[in-house]
């Protein structure tokens, strides 16, 4: 029986949050409200039609997979329109594209060679965690709160990373000017080379705020399809994250260019460990550290930790199809009220 995205997975956290914790307890529950609901063959290896608590552990990762996946965050714009690879299976790379040619008969075709990245997709795993009273886990609203901000800063964390590495990457790298459309243009001739690629743009917050209200001459809007969410930049669909705040770059992405991978997703809930309540935590079991802060323990504050982890992975496999305009702050004024005329 197929589950429902978000709104089931808050119905898992919900009961997790009245069971206190308890998968056997939550199981039940979920089991007794919604019968026959995780009584599915699970994901999960090891888990069966009627292993309950295994069915349950195995449908609460692949709801909170679906709802990661689901987001609005840029890797999962790549990751459904470009190419995918399992991790570690050797790829082929080449900056030439493939172009057939009329060939007389007996003459030989042409090929074009192509490198071999034999390490392939090597994963980052990626994690976010919150840490939640009791009381507010056994309310609906809590759980949605919870699944919200847990499935938003795994994605987050993610397209961080993911930014940081598609701008050390890009083919192009260009600090912005005040000729917005010159600089778009520019970004457009470095990665638009064949016409057959799934372009988006992608940018910040405040990028967006700027370039949904330039206007031009007679003080018509310049993107009049742009919208503080995206929108549509010279017919390109836009992605607004605000992975690229801190990075105060824009990048025009050819999503057939980068290949992607996910896999290993784990929610884990605890009301009995000790936490560093920190989001820079200095805790490594490899090399180990004093915490930064307090060391808080769940049980005594009756609280509930959520970890969301998966991994994932991305490679550029042209560098042509990244191209990246920088400084915004300073050639656009982001963030003031001076506008372009």
């Amino acid at each position: 029986m197929e589950l429902l995205k978000q709104r089931d997975l808050v119905s898992m956290i919900y009961r997790l949050g009245l069971a206190g914790g308890r998968i056997a307890e939550a199981a039940r529950l979920m089991e007794r409200d919604f019968p026959g609901m995780i009584r599915m063959k699970a994901d999960i290896s090891g888990s069966t039609y009627s292993d309950i608590y295994g069915g349950y552990l195995a449908a609460l990762n692949s709801l909170f997979l679906t709802v990661v996946e689901d987001g609005p965050g840029i890797f999962n714009a790549i990751n459904q329109a470009g190419p995918k690879s399992e991790f570690y299976v050797p790829l082929f790379t080449g900056n030439n594209p493939i172009v057939g040619q009329v060939v007389e008969e007996g003459a030989g075709i042409p090929l074009i060679s192509f490198s071999r990245d034999a390490g392939g997709l090597v994963p980052k795993k990626v994690a976010a965690g919150a840490v939640f009273t009791d009381d507010s886990l056994r309310t609906q609203s809590g759980a949605e709160n919870a699944v919200r901000e847990l499935s938003q800063g795994v994605i987050l964390a993610r397209d961080i990373s993911l930014c940081g590495d598609l701008i050390s990457g890009a083919g192009l790298t260009r600090a912005a000017t005040a000729d917005v459309l010159a600089d778009l243009k520019a970004l457009a001739d470095a990665v638009n080379q064949s016409g057959f690629g799934y372009f988006f743009w992608a940018y910040s917050p405040g990028a967006a705020n700027y370039l949904a209200t330039l206007t031009g001459s007679g003080g018509n809007l310049v993107f009049p399809d742009a919208t503080l969410q995206g929108g549509v930049i010279l017919g390109i669909p836009a992605l607004v994250s605000r992975a690229l705040t801190d990075l105060d770059s824009l990048l025009l992405l050819d999503a057939r260019t980068i290949v992607t991978g996910a896999s290993g997703i784990e929610v884990k809930w605890s009301s009995a460990a000790a936490v560093e309540m920190a989001d820079n935590p200095a805790m490594h079991s490899v090399t180990p550290a004093s915490p930064t802060g307090k060391i808080t323990s769940l049980f005594q504050t009756e609280c509930s930790c959520l970890l969301g982890i998966l991994s994932s992975a991305w490679k550029i496999m042209k560098a042509s199809g990244v191209g990246v305009l920088t400084d915004l702050s300073a050639a656009w004024a982001i963030g003031s009220e001076v506008q372009s005329s």
